[in-house]
């Protein structure tokens, strides 16, 4: 279950939250579905932030299949020392983008999705997830939202 508040600070109409683990690895992936302008005016760099969290180096963008995400690398000292990779990006249909206003270049979409993905690494450390999780969870979420609703 996600915060009620932190859902209305998102203004984020429905999402769905899950946790998936491979071994040693842990990867949390929030969707969130929404309007352009409130899903648009956040990203991680705000709301990290608020949990005590600092972005580490200028974020990147991941390419794939013509797809983009933002990634980055965020961490904290307290309340415990942690540290994040976490990607993101907004998107219809399970076509997800990375642009640098996200409430511009949806605005013609009543509707959008919003992403996160992100694992938890060791402090001092920058490994990205690649396409070891990403692809096939990203291709599997595709297929999902493209399916017509009935």
């Amino acid at each position: 279950e996600i915060n009620p508040k932190a859902m209305r600070v998102a203004e984020a109409e429905a999402y769905l939250s899950r946790t998936y683990r491979n071994g040693n690895e842990t990867y949390s992936v929030m969707v969130l579905y929404g309007t352009p302008g409130g899903l648009g005016a956040h990203d991680p760099q705000t709301c990290y932030a608020g949990t005590g969290f600092e972005q580490k180096g200028t974020p990147g963008k991941w390419h794939r299949k013509g797809w983009q995400l933002w990634n980055a690398h965020f961490e904290r000292e307290l309340p415990a020392r942690a540290a994040l990779n976490v990607y993101w990006g907004w998107g219809t249909q399970g076509q997800w983008q990375a642009p640098d206003q996200a409430r511009l270049a949806f605005v013609g979409d009543s509707r959008i999705y919003k992403i996160y993905i992100q694992n938890a690494v060791p402090v001092n450390s920058v490994p990205l997830l690649g396409d070891i999780f990403l692809q096939p969870f990203l291709d599997a979420v595709q297929l999902a939202l493209a399916k017509p609703r009935t």
